[in-house]
């Protein structure tokens, strides 16, 4: 039976669009083997958006949505609106997923962490799990998909090639981070582990070779991903550094001989135009083989740069995911896709005095439940008490269900009537412990527990 999915409801948090500040030109060149490198300054508009969870993976399919593999679910912006696909709703196998692609009949593949592997082809959900299959783990770290449409399932200690009916399992020792195939049907598997010299693990069909700082230009043992441009030339993001590989000859970037902002280099993907868009630590380059344009906090206004995926739509909108931070999308034509949806939020905390204000030195308090109406949906606060909502124009009832032990110091629900595309976020709720507990201790009375105040 199909399950009703609905728009998303959950902690999702438009921040807004961002012009990027206009940085002062400089001219700042380097050496490699492609010759002088300079440095472009441009002016950009990113749009920021916060779903409130961690963000895995973002990969955008052919029929126009973008996908993102967060710790609440599987999310999707489909150019209008977005909708979340978890266990409450859906038939996915977990709502901690960590990987998205799709094969070739447009099937979307989620990998989880211990739910297995779920795929979805926009109406019925099918799960594959260590019990109803030959999927070695349920704890899936990526997802790949080679040009005959081949699934490779990377978990700890093994890569596993599922052809639509058989998985084949091949085992390959230590963390695997990242994977990739080329046009020729190799497989480059990224160990992420910076000392045991591994690098990175190529299988050819037949055999393993490994890629390493040793045997080759790699400027890393850790490679974090792995794509190729439209040459076929392999490109390596690693903790030190950014590689291409011709197949005879390599390249190496990093912050000494080219202006790529950050030697830790996180994901990359290349745009319609074989313009290269990489996410490091510390902010994004964009390298076209000659110039670099580079975006820091400063331009897009997020603070945590650890970017964990990056993806690029059909209308060449750039999208990058990042495990805290949110996600983020650059347009080249100004705004990136916007939503007609309006903020909801507020903070429940610790109502001390039961004046029913938040005043300062008030703590806030996590994992309490609010439920909104009208469609009846729920969401819990984060640990800093913070709760989102994400509507449209309307009428709604905001109400908070305590926990346990908590007492209610103002007015429980709250009313609110907001326009489109605004933020409200002084919708809190002042909380006292029902009972005058402020200190307990836990003792036992033979094998009896017990509580006492204090």
């Amino acid at each position: 039976m199909n399950k009703l999915i609905i728009l998303l409801c959950v902690t999702f948090l438009y921040t807004g669009t961002v012009s990027a500040q206009n940085k002062k030109s400089i001219q700042k060149k380097g050496r490699t083997s492609s010759g002088n490198i300079t440095e472009k300054t441009t002016r950009a508009l990113w749009t920021h958006y916060q779903p409130g969870a961690y963000i895995h993976d973002a990969y955008a399919d052919l029929s126009g949505n973008v996908w993102f593999a967060t710790s609440m679910g599987l999310l999707k912006y489909d150019g209008a609106s977005w909708t979340i696909y978890n266990t409450s709703n859906s038939g996915i196998c977990s709502n901690d997923i960590t990987s998205v692609t799709s094969d070739l009949t447009g099937k979307i593949w989620a990998g989880s962490l211990g739910g297995g592997l779920s795929s979805f082809d926009g109406q019925n959900w099918q799960n594959y799990n260590s019990s109803n299959s030959a999927l070695p783990s349920n704890l899936i770290g990526e997802l790949g998909m080679d040009p005959s449409g081949n699934l490779y399932i990377v978990s700890f200690g093994s890569v596993t090639i599922f052809d639509g009916s058989v998985f084949t399992p091949i085992t390959i020792p230590g963390l695997l981070s990242c994977i990739f195939i080329d046009n020729n049907g190799n497989i480059y598997i990224g160990t992420g582990d910076n000392s045991d010299g591994v690098g990175v693990i190529k299988y050819d069909g037949i055999g393993f070779s490994n890629i390493n700082t040793a045997n080759s230009g790699l400027p890393a043992d850790g490679a974090t991903d792995i794509s190729a441009d439209a040459a076929g030339n392999i490109w390596f993001c690693t903790t030190d550094g950014l590689a291409k590989f011709d197949g005879n000859q390599w390249v190496v970037y990093d912050v000494n001989n080219s202006n790529l902002i950050h030697n830790f280099a996180n994901k990359i993907a290349f745009d319609n135009n074989g313009v290269l868009w990489i996410g490091t630590t510390n902010g994004i380059s964009v390298f076209d083989g000659l110039t670099w344009t580079n975006f820091d906090e400063n331009d897009y206004n997020v603070t945590q740069d650890r970017f964990t995926g990056v993806a690029i739509d059909i209308h060449g909108n750039k999208w990058f995911s990042t495990l805290e931070g949110g996600i983020l999308c650059y347009s080249d034509n100004g705004p990136g896709p916007q939503h007609n949806f309006s903020i909801l939020s507020g903070t429940v905390y610790n109502d001390s005095n039961q004046n029913n204000i938040l005043d300062a030195g008030e703590n806030t308090i996590g994992n309490q439940m609010i439920r909104i109406d009208p469609t009846l949906q729920y969401t819990t606060t984060n640990n800093n008490g913070k709760f989102y909502f994400t509507r449209p124009a309307g009428n709604y009832t905001l109400s908070l269900i305590p926990g346990p032990y908590w007492n209610l110091s103002g007015s429980n629900p709250l009313s609110v009537a907001i326009p489109g595309n605004t933020v409200t976020d002084t919708l809190n709720f002042g909380i006292y412990p029902a009972q005058d507990i402020f200190d307990a201790a836990i003792y036992c009375n033979g094998n009896s527990p017990r509580i006492a105040s204090t």
